[in-house]
């Protein structure tokens, strides 16, 4: 099980980490979604077919040991994507001057020597 929660928690990583701060989960998911997919599926092939389980010492795991494995490994990618909405609230951007206040003279710095 420590296999395939260790396999599972990386393909979930691997979605939502892809971008930061902003959520993994947000469009274009699908093409990560599939990615990942298709490594849960070589996790999954190698605990079920008998010549991949004699070279990795893997054994089979029934539906609950499986949902089990997929809870566990739920927990890294919602660590992850909690820290990331944490960090985006913190850090929020100030609303941006409009062009005529960021250009104003009014907020030229006078304290600096002019050149010759």
């Amino acid at each position: 099980m420590t296999f395939v929660v260790m396999g599972m928690g990386t393909a979930f990583n691997a979605v939502v980490n892809r971008r930061d701060p902003t959520s993994g989960l947000v469009l274009p998911v699908l093409k990560a979604a599939g990615i990942g997919l298709v490594t849960i599926s070589l996790i999954f092939l190698a605990t079920q077919l008998p010549t991949l389980q004699a070279i990795l010492r893997t054994v089979p795991l029934d539906a609950n040991q499986w949902l089990e494995c997929a809870g566990l490994a739920a927990l890294l990618p919602l660590v992850v994507e909690v820290g990331k909405l944490l960090r985006r609230r913190r850090h929020r951007r100030l609303a941006a001057l409009p062009p005529e206040d960021a250009v104003a003279p009014a907020r030229a710095r006078t304290d600096h020597p002019v050149a010759p």
